[in-house]
């Protein structure tokens, strides 16, 4: 008999219960132990569902830890990656057995979409051209002229452009570019039929004297 086993059996009964209790836990947890995936995404706080047919179940936000028998052990499977602002990223994931599975994506921003990138843009131009007509307003009219000229470099199919120039050149009485002005606009914008109007009542010569 070994001096281990002897010394062994010399402790107290309570201590040498709680030592087998202490050792056979050990090897259940070493044999047990639950495997697990690790869903990460860049950016996190990222949204990750479970694909099941036509079912998304969201299984939560990463950073995840979450149990592998919770999912297909079989099969591959299919995870979907959201977050607001981001473009989704769809993932395949192939079973293994590993203890631990670590799935990472990578998330791009989303592109801005384009009627909304439209709708910015008007904004802007009709912001601008309020801006202008309050210089028109005040009488500032080559202040008024030099800022629709530069916008409409930068917007050269805008039509109110050209038909705010015409109006500011009607009252410089300048009737031959008033004239030019509007025609450019309708040309844009078949539609303005109050500006053909003035067009056709548009005297053909500047009077005499400013306005």
């Amino acid at each position: 008999m070994s001096a281990n086993y002897y010394r062994f059996n010399k402790l107290p009964n309570g201590v040498g219960i709680l030592f087998w209790s202490v050792l056979a836990s050990g090897f259940m947890l070493g044999c047990f132990s639950t495997s697990v995936y690790k869903f990460q995404s860049q950016p996190t706080e990222a949204s990750v569902y479970y694909v099941n047919g036509a079912e998304r179940n969201l299984i939560g936000v990463t950073p995840i830890d979450y149990t592998k028998a919770a999912l297909p052990a079989d099969a591959p499977f299919t995870l979907i990656f959201e977050k607001t602002g981001y473009e989704s990223r769809e993932i395949s994931v192939s079973p293994t057995d590993n203890s631990q599975t670590t799935i990472r994506a990578v998330l791009k921003a989303a592109k801005e979409p384009i009627a909304d990138a439209t709708t910015k843009r008007v904004r802007s131009v009709l912001r601008r051209i309020f801006e202008i007509q309050e210089l028109t307003s005040r009488q500032r009219y080559a202040d008024a002229l030099a800022g629709l000229n530069k916008l409409e470099e930068e917007e050269p199919n805008v039509a109110e452009i050209y038909s705010m120039k015409g109006s500011i050149y009607l009252m410089l009485n300048d009737p031959s570019q008033t004239r030019a002005q509007w025609e450019k606009a309708l040309k844009i914008d078949p539609t303005l039929d109050t500006l053909r109007e003035r067009l056709k009542k548009l005297p053909t010569t500047a009077k005499v004297g400013n306005p």
